[in-house]
């Protein structure tokens, strides 16, 4: 192999330094473009967006308000769902209870057909082992 005549300590040391002055130098021309481009107040995309959003809420819990409001309607009249959880309560306190009704009973043919009884079993014969035994 022959060695590299150009790889000198002092070449490595010059392109190091070359190398590093360059970052430097970018770093420094990136500060001053931000701060000629950049102006103080920021623009968010977020706020704009969230301008329309909240007169969509304030439109939408507005309607909902006039919805839930005491309304009364030729002879009929609607509450507002405060006035009626009092009544709820009442009614959740009944206990329920038995109507009388049979709610099992069949139908048409399958009653008929429930109603038949089975055919009896019938006896098999004693095997000869079960007669002696007796």
């Amino acid at each position: 192999m022959e060695p590299n005549l150009r790889d000198t300590p002092l070449r490595r040391f010059n392109t190091f330094f070359w190398g590093l002055g360059l970052f430097v130098v970018f770093g420094i021309a990136c500060l001053i473009i931000k701060y000629f481009i950049q102006e103080d107040k920021m623009f968010s995309v977020d706020d704009e967006r969230g301008k329309a959003r909240v007169v969509k809420r304030e439109q939408v819990e507005a309607a909902q308000a006039v919805l839930l409001e005491y309304k009364k309607d030729g002879n009929s009249v609607q509450l507002p769902p405060s006035a009626l959880f009092s009544v709820a309560g009442e009614l959740l306190e009944i206990k329920p209870s038995d109507s009388g009704i049979p709610h099992n009973h069949l139908f048409g043919e399958q009653a008929k057909v429930e109603e038949t009884p089975a055919p009896a079993a019938e006896e098999t014969p004693k095997t000869e082992e079960e007669t002696i035994s007796e």
